[in-house]
């Protein structure tokens, strides 16, 4: 932990309901913890002790706070801000100054915990002490969106890669009804990426660092993967149906890259194989929609490695065949000394080469 951050001060990281921002919320309601996100903050919105290199440091190792506010223009350059929104915790792990932004890119964390559905037209029960650790000269009008708080405690609950946490879905769908209540987010359609789950194992793939420096989903070569994404429309219309694709590299391919946004709750589901992968190699995956809409949705990026299968088929087969050999060899060697005491090695042979065949079996069986 950096010098610049000591006992409970934390970074406050706004995005607003403003265009372009306002696709911030969606990504980082779709988004499973553990992988990054970045903000890119105007200098106007910036605090000076940040806007040197020095000061871009001090941001650096440091835990945040994402705050998504709900603002209204009402001059080309005063923004009102009606609501503090808190969403996630998340923690700095790189900072650049780009020319005239503040480039800030961070792993996303835990989700801040709703006890109670905000009724509509009522603010959320985080909107007050939120405001509380906020500077005052930015409490009422959007002017710098960054910055420290100190003593800001907010109950927090874990990502579940597995999709089966029920108290985790319905504090999600809480914080979705709750913004997609409010008028910028009116034709907003909220999705949230449940699990990977390998389709052979049923084991659910967590997000992982690649190198220490990128993170993303590390899958297996010779597997097919199921994809589920929780999608919720909180709006009174109907929706006009559009589809969702699943955009990949060549090296891997969707069986079932498309799906369709229909209504109010669903589950959307997409199929990925990596059966021809043998070698080790980084790619990805999209999701993007390929139609226009009038809708808003998160069209997310993820940074995938697929481990290459043909060690495990290579290792596979090996045992295999030193089993088949090993068993052969004790089975003629039995015939061999038959009638006669059975010697120890013999005996040990035929044992390892039994385990051998079978654990080769195994494992050709799992890849």
């Amino acid at each position: 932990m950096q010098d610049a951050q000591k006992g409970n001060e934390k970074v406050f990281l706004l995005t607003s309901t403003a265009f372009p921002y306002i696709r911030d919320a969606l990504d980082l309601l779709f988004l499973p913890s553990g992988v990054h996100y970045r903000f890119r903050y105007r200098r106007a919105w910036v605090p000076q002790e940040f806007l040197t290199k020095e000061g871009a440091k001090k941001l650096n190792g440091t835990n945040a706070i994402i705050v998504h506010i709900h603002t209204k223009k009402e001059s080309e350059e005063a923004y009102k801000i009606h609501e503090f929104i808190p969403l996630r915790e998340a923690k700095i792990d790189e900072v650049k100054m780009l020319g005239e932004f503040l480039w800030i890119r961070f792993v996303l964390g835990n989700w801040v915990h709703y006890h109670d559905a905000t009724k509509a037209g009522k603010l959320n029960e985080y909107h007050e002490p939120t405001k509380k650790r906020v500077p005052k000269d930015y409490r009422e009008y959007v002017s710098k969106i960054i910055f420290f708080v100190d003593n800001f405690d907010v109950e927090t609950v874990p990502d579940d890669p597995t999709g089966e946490n029920e108290s985790i879905i319905k504090n999600w769908t809480q914080i979705a009804t709750h913004i997609g209540n409010l008028e910028p987010h009116k034709d907003s359609i909220f999705t949230k990426i449940l699990f990977i789950q390998d389709m052979n194992t049923k084991e659910s793939i967590s997000p992982t660092s690649f190198d220490g420096h990128i993170t993303g989903y590390q899958l297996r070569g010779g597997r097919v993967y199921s994809i589920d994404i929780a999608q919720y429309y909180p709006g009174k219309e109907k929706i006009t149906p559009f589809n969702l694709n699943l955009i990949t590299s060549g090296d891997v391919t969707p069986i079932k890259g498309e799906a369709e946004v229909k209504g109010k709750y669903d589950i959307l589901n997409f199929i990925l194989d990596c059966r021809s992968t043998e070698k080790t190699l980084n790619t990805f995956m999209a999701f993007r929609v390929m139609q226009r809409t009038e809708y808003m949705i998160s069209e997310p990026f993820f940074n995938l490695r697929i481990k290459g299968a043909w060690r495990t088929v290579a290792l596979s087969l090996v045992l295999f065949g030193i089993g088949v050999i090993l068993t052969n060899i004790s089975t003629q060697l039995v015939e061999i000394l038959a009638g006669k005491p059975v010697d120890v090695a013999t005996v040990g042979a035929a044992v390892i080469g039994t385990i051998s065949s079978t654990l080769g079996l195994f494992l050709l069986h799992k890849s």
